[in-house]
């Protein structure tokens, strides 16, 4: 008798234990996706501001980090918002369906995936092809790609919130049961068509491209800084020192903005694979192995992937000095507007 009294103590203490573990998780992932939502529409707010009110920062790349940050931006104030609602749903109670919660993700973080893909591209064109990139890569080129591929994605979301490549019920239902995630995945909701569709498409194809093409960003912004190194040393062994110093200065900040812009593109190429490889190989595991990940894991790969939509502002600020000085004198203006506002001055 008592050692069946001390086996249901146990298994309610086991019991007990793993409730408050689920909850501790449970605030620990609202927590984090709230923090990560107000700095990310924050931080994009500001790159979008600032390309929008500076004539300087409008060149043909910025095009495309304005659309990543607009992307990056309905992210933080749409996909997870959404995703906050759906880690409120309980089994008598569904706040939002979770095709609608994949789709409105697949629409701004496909997104924001493709135009670190078309970041790298442009960077290559301009590198690799440098007359090629002035005559025809031209900002209406690049509107017309960043055109297209918003368009796909909202095509492909279109298809999702309508119930076009959504799992049929009998199985979405049997999964519910019996995956640990228990958490809105590709691979719990969706069909393997679609799938395997948005993982190749929008992951594994992406990465295979900017791999490769990051690298010899890289290599070559080297190679350029050591070629204008040699051209630097024939030319002050033939020319006055005062001409040689001039031309030493303009060469060196050519290189250097050429290299930061190269470490730019491989900072956010680095985020963009550590951060969206965990979830794309869970969704693979579980379409293909027919395999339940535990909720932890899956939860945070989810974290990792809406992670990127607030780093990215930071990146941009480290490595383009235009942007750091767009950001500082937006701050002074809002401390001027803050100052003169009796309601703010408070």
């Amino acid at each position: 008798m008592k050692s069946k009294q001390q086996t249901k103590q146990r298994m309610k203490n086991t019991t007990q234990e793993d409730a408050f573990t689920a909850q501790t998780g449970r605030v620990a992932f609202v927590t984090f996706m709230v923090f990560i939502s107000i700095i990310g529409a924050l931080a994009n707010v500001m790159v979008i501001f600032s390309i929008f009110f500076n004539h300087s920062l409008r060149t043909k790349t910025n095009y495309v980090v304005f659309s990543l940050a607009v992307s990056d931006f309905f992210v933080a104030t749409i996909a997870i918002p959404l995703r906050l609602l759906e880690e409120l749903t309980t089994s008598t109670t569904t706040l939002v369906p979770c095709n609608i919660v994949l789709a409105f993700t697949i629409l701004f973080d496909g997104a924001s995936r493709l135009n670190i893909v078309l970041i790298s591209l442009d960077r290559f064109i301009a590198v690799r092809f440098p007359f090629f990139y002035g005559t025809h890569a031209s900002k209406r080129a690049i509107l017309i790609a960043v055109s297209g591929f918003w368009t796909v994605l909202g095509v492909f979301a279109t298809f999702l919130l309508s119930g076009v490549g959504l799992r049929a019920n009998e199985e979405h239902a049997e999964d519910s049961t019996s995956n640990a995630s228990n958490i809105c995945l590709l691979s719990t909701t969706l069909s393997e068509v679609a799938v395997m569709t948005f993982t190749i498409g929008f992951c594994s194809i992406p990465i295979i491209t900017i791999v490769p093409i990051n690298y010899y960003l890289v290599k070559k912004s080297d190679w350029h800084i050591k070629k204008i190194h040699d051209l630097l040393e024939s030319v002050e062994a033939n020319s006055n020192l005062e001409r040689s110093d001039n031309m030493r200065k303009r060469s060196r900040e050519l290189a250097l903005r050429q290299r930061n812009r190269a470490k730019m593109v491989a900072v956010l190429v680095c985020l963009f694979l550590i951060l969206v490889a965990p979830i794309t190989i869970i969704d693979v595991i579980e379409t293909l192995g027919n395999l339940a990940v535990p909720s932890y894991l899956s939860k945070t790969a989810v974290c990792l992937i809406y992670f990127n939509t607030a780093v990215n502002v930071f990146v941009y600020a480290a490595f383009n000095g235009a942007f750091r000085e767009a950001f500082k004198r937006m701050f002074v203006q809002f401390k001027e507007f803050a100052d003169q506002c009796p309601c703010l001055a408070r």
